[in-house]
């Protein structure tokens, strides 16, 4: 079947602020989401019962406090087995953007919004983690800093504990990373092209493409 079918059509939270938060009661233990894929990160977590996820072609079976991270574009599948109650907290990685190229967005921020970065596969359990995201879950959806010092949080947590592969290939966006930190430095200074070309050595022309 063809993937582009399985894309998840519904918007999660708002263009300018895309983050969601959905709880599911199953009272069956029959709750079933066939396989699908979005653009956003889905962090699920199960408060009571037993989900399973299915995503990567494995099998993720999640216990009471136990939870699972969905990457961006990743397909997945969750079937109730007995009844449960879990909530779902998606977000966009375009949410994590910092107006400032810094350190911080080079190395951490940037490899995940640009789809470099990903969470390793595994069922979490591990109380420092959760209470991030009761947290998240218990957050107002206009508390919008909160809800992104929440997602900082966790991910900063998951980075020092190594459980983010980045991809550590060249970056090929060096010299467009040298033009904006140089524009950033110097915002208030009347710039040119050529100025600006100067700084990575190459044409006025060549910098416009």
């Amino acid at each position: 079947m063809d993937n582009l079918l399985l894309k998840e059509q519904r918007e999660h939270g708002s263009a300018d602020f895309p983050f969601h938060i959905i709880s599911h009661k199953d009272a069956l233990g029959t709750y079933s989401v066939p396989h699908h894929w979005h653009d956003e990160i889905e962090i699920i977590y199960l408060e009571y019962g037993t989900i399973n996820i299915y995503c990567n072609e494995q099998e993720y079976p999640l216990e009471p406090g136990n939870f699972y991270i969905v990457n961006s574009n990743e397909l997945h599948q969750i079937l109730g087995v007995t009844p449960s109650l879990h909530h779902a907290i998606i977000f966009h990685s375009k949410l994590l953007d910092f107006n400032f190229f810094d350190k911080a967005e080079e190395q951490i921020i940037k490899p995940i919004t640009s789809g470099n970065a990903k969470f390793i596969s595994k069922v979490y359990d591990d109380h420092d983690y959760h209470s991030i995201i009761r947290q998240l879950i218990d957050t107002n959806s206009d508390d919008y800093l909160a809800i992104k010092i929440a997602i900082y949080s966790l991910i900063n947590m998951f980075y020092q504990n190594n459980l983010i592969e980045i991809d550590r290939e060249p970056d090929k966006h060096e010299d467009l990373k040298k033009v904006i930190m140089f524009i950033q430095n110097n915002f208030d200074k009347s710039l040119t092209l050529e100025m600006i070309a100067k700084q990575i050595m190459i044409s006025p022309n060549h910098l416009c493409k």
